[in-house]
């Protein structure tokens, strides 16, 4: 197996970035969902419920990221603030946690496209988002603002099966995950309890749960339901729902590339199948 395709997403549920080498820490790669779009109560905004946010585009420089929409001039944020931003509360899912507000004119350059009140947050270096213990392989594990884990690898041929059922193809960006892998055969990442990538080992937690993300069109936000029905029919688990790919968390710093070699260094036991649940075959509908 090896990558062949590498990707960050500077801010939650926007437009992303491809690399083809990046930086990776304990939360992650580098700059990865480092900032976020939060409501007048703090809570996390996404594609869910906003599926314009897919008109942003970002692009990273070695001192900002630029936020891009066809409407206005492009939002420069510094990826090191000079000055001390105000913390504020944020929420996402079942944590809430202490955030930097990336100030007044991001939140009125968001607020004007998307024509309601929001904040462009950040990530605080001294704050540590913990994983859901069920699942996290050490209590010191963290991530960014990512919903729940630091990496998400996708797997091609898991893709290729899937449009092998849809009436139209649908492309690997609707999945949004971190590191595209080719080389194996449909959904062995399922299997995985440890993998290598290039020289950075990780512990393979949980597929992840699909919703309906990957019905949205990353280009218009338009939703085709056909994407999330699909892969409910053809890979639902008991415990998780639909999923498609399989996260990740980094053992150790390092870089990963384009053309890394992976490789699995141990498979599911039957303690981690028991928590993940079993596979159900067949035509299941979510609704």
């Amino acid at each position: 197996m090896k990558v062949t395709g590498l990707h960050v997403f500077p801010v939650k549920s926007l437009g992303g970035v491809a690399l083809s080498k990046c930086a990776l820490g304990p939360r992650g790669l580098l700059h990865d969902r480092e900032f976020m779009l939060v409501d007048e109560a703090g809570q996390f905004l996404t594609q869910r419920t906003l599926p314009e946010l897919t008109h942003f585009q970002t692009r990273l420089t070695d001192q900002c990221v630029e936020i891009l929409h066809p409407d206005l001039p492009p939002l420069i944020v510094r990826l090191v603030e000079r000055r001390q931003q105000a913390l504020v509360d944020v929420t996402v899912w079942r944590d809430t946690f202490k955030a930097a507000s990336c100030g007044a004119s991001a939140a009125n350059w968001f607020s004007r496209i998307l024509k309601r009140p929001v904040m462009l947050v950040r990530m605080v270096d001294n704050v540590h988002r913990r994983l859901d213990e069920t699942y996290a392989p050490n209590e010191s594990a963290e991530t960014a603002f990512a919903d729940a884990y630091p990496v998400l690898a996708v797997n091609q041929s898991s893709l290729d099966a899937l449009n092998a059922r849809m009436s139209s193809a649908i492309p690997m960006n609707r999945f949004r995950g971190n590191v595209v892998i080719e080389g194996t055969h449909a959904w062995t990442e399922d299997a995985w309890a440890t993998v290598k990538i290039g020289t950075v080992e990780f512990d393979a937690v949980k597929p992840c749960t699909r919703c309906v993300v990957i019905t949205t069109d990353q280009s218009t936000g338009t939703r085709h339901p056909e994407a999330l029905k699909s892969l409910t029919d053809l890979h639902f688990w008991e415990k998780q729902g639909a999923v498609f790919g399989m996260n990740l968390v980094p053992r150790a710093d390092g870089t990963i590339a384009i053309g890394d070699e992976v490789t699995v260094v141990t498979s599911v036991s039957d303690e981690k199948a028991w928590k993940l649940g079993p596979r159900k075959s067949g035509d299941v509908d979510q609704g």
